[in-house]
C-alpha cells in the first residue's frame, strides 16, 4: 500500500525548547529576531532526533526512518489558531521544504485550525475540535485513506486525542511518540460503536449542522428528541432563542459515516434495479422552469440505476431555494428541490422501495453525488 501523505498535529514544544536555551545559542538568537530562515538553517545542522528540535520533528523523523511512508509527497501541518501556532507552522514548513533536508517533502501545507486556541475554552470546544475533524476529513476525501498516515504527537492533549480518534474512525494508521520514548508507536484500533442506521435516520439534520455549525432549534428538533444523540449535540441559548450545534464527537460521527457510506453504498443500494421510465414534465413545469432543471433531472435519472423515474409536482416563478434532495416522511419518498437562484421546482424521485433505510441511503447518495461533492 502506497502511503505518501502525512497529516501532523502541531504544538509549540520547539518554541518551548528554544526558550530554555542560553541567550547566546544561535537558535534562540534567530527566534528572538524573528529570522525563520536562519532558525531553520540552524535546525538543519542538528540531529533531527535531538530533543531541542521538538516533538513534531522528532516524531516525523521516526515515522520516516521506520518506513511508515513509502514516499514523501505531502505533509499537512495542522496548527493552532495562535501567534505561536503560526510561527511554528512557518518554521516547520520551511524546514521540510528545504533542499538541504534529507527528509524533505515535495509539498508542505500549513493550515490554521480556526478556534483551536487554549485561551478560549468555548471556542476550542465549539469550533476548534470540530474544525480539526473537518480539515482531516477534507484531506482524506482528497487523497483517500490508503495514502495517509496521521501523526498525532504534537499539540494540545484534546487535539492529539481527537486526531487519533479520527484516524481510527476512518481506518487510517495513527502514530504517536510518548515524551520519554525514542520512537513512534502505532496506536491500536479502538472500538467505536456508533450506529449506522441511526446516522441514516438523522442524516439531513446532521449534514445541516455540519455545514452551518449552528442552527435554530426548530430546524433540527428531532435530534434533541433522540436520547441516543445526546453526546453528539449541544443546545445553547442565543438572544433568548434555542440553537443546536454538533459537539466535536458529533462532527466525527457524521464524517465517519460519510466515509463508511461511500464504501458500503453499493451493498445498500445494489438490489434496486427497476424498469426505467423516462422523466415526465407537466405543462405547468414548462411555463417557467428553473434554468437547467430538465437537464439535471435527466442526468440524475441516467446516472442512478435505482431511480425509476422523476416527475415534477410544484413550480414557483419567484422563490429561490437551496438545491437538495430531502426525505418526505409523510409519504416515505425522496423529493428533489431544484432552483436556479430565482425560480424553484420540486420533483418526486421514484425509487421502488418502501424500506426506510434503503430510501435514506439513496438520499445520502444523491446529495453527496450532486450537492455535497
Amino acid at each position: 500500500m502506497r502511503r505518501d501523505t502525512l497529516i501532523c498535529t502541531v504544538g509549540t514544544s520547539l518554541l518551548s525548547n528554544i526558550e530554555r536555551l542560553d541567550d547566546k545559542e544561535p537558535l534562540k538568537v534567530y527566534e528572538k529576531k524573528g529570522n525563520i530562515i536562519g532558525l531553520v538553517k540552524e535546525l538543519l545542522k542538528r540531529n533531527p532526533r535531538d530533543r531541542v528540535c521538538g516533538a513534531e520533528i522528532n516524531s516525523i523523523t521516526s515515522i520516516i526512518e521506520k518506513g511508515k511512508l513509502s514516499e514523501r509527497n505531502e505533509l499537512h501541518l495542522l496548527i493552532s489558531h495562535t501567534d505561536e501556532g503560526w510561527e511554528i507552522g512557518e518554521i516547520l514548513k520551511h524546514y521540510y521544504q528545504d533542499s538541504q533536508n534529507p527528509y524533505k517533502f515535495e509539498r508542505v501545507v500549513a493550515t490554521v485550525i480556526e478556534g483551536l486556541k487554549d485561551y478560549d475554552v468555548k471556542k476550542f470546544k465549539t469550533e476548534g475540535l470540530k474544525n480539526l475533524v473537518k480539515e482531516i476529513a477534507k484531506i482524506v476525501r482528497e487523497k483517500g485513506t490508503e495514502r495517509i498516515v496521521i501523526n498525532a504527537t504534537g499539540g494540545y492533549k484534546a487535539q492529539t486525542s481527537f486526531a487519533g480518534l479520527i484516524g481510527q474512525a476512518l481506518e487510517i494508521p495513527v502514530m504517536y511518540m510518548f515524551e520519554k520514548f525514542e520512537d513512534i508507536i502505532e496506536l491500536p484500533p479502538q472500538p467505536i460503536s456508533f450506529n449506522f442506521d441511526l446516522w441514516l435516520l438523522h442524516y439531513e439534520s446532521l449534514d445541516n449542522l455540519s455545514k452551518k455549525s449552528i442552527a435554530p432549534y426548530e430546524e433540527v428538533k428531532e435530534l434533541v428528541a433522540d436520547e441516543r444523540l445526546k453526546t453528539l449535540i449541544e443546545v445553547e441559548t442565543i438572544n433568548q432563542e434555542k440553537h443546536v450545534a454538533l459537539t466535536p464527537v458529533g462532527q466525527l460521527f457524521h464524517e465517519m459515516f460519510l466515509y463508511r457510506f461511500k464504501k458500503e453504498k453499493s451493498y445498500l443500494l445494489g438490489d434496486i434495479q427497476p424498469v426505467k421510465e423516462e422523466p415526465a414534465f407537466s405543462k405547468h413545469f414548462y411555463h417557467r422552469p428553473p434554468f437547467g432543471a430538465e437537464t439535471f433531472v435527466k442526468k440524475v435519472w441516467r446516472d442512478k440505476r435505482y431511480v425509476k423515474t422523476i416527475r415534477d409536482f410544484y413550480t414557483h416563478p419567484d422563490l429561490p431555494e437551496r438545491n437538495r434532495f430531502e426525505f418526505d416522511p409523510n409519504h416515505n419518498k425522496i423529493v428533489l428541490i431544484f432552483s436556479d437562484g430565482k425560480r424553484t421546482a420540486k420533483f418526486n424521485v421514484e425509487i421502488p422501495s418502501q424500506n426506510k433505510v434503503t430510501l435514506k441511503a439513496a438520499l445520502v447518495d444523491l446529495n453527496e453525488t450532486y450537492f455535497n461533492g
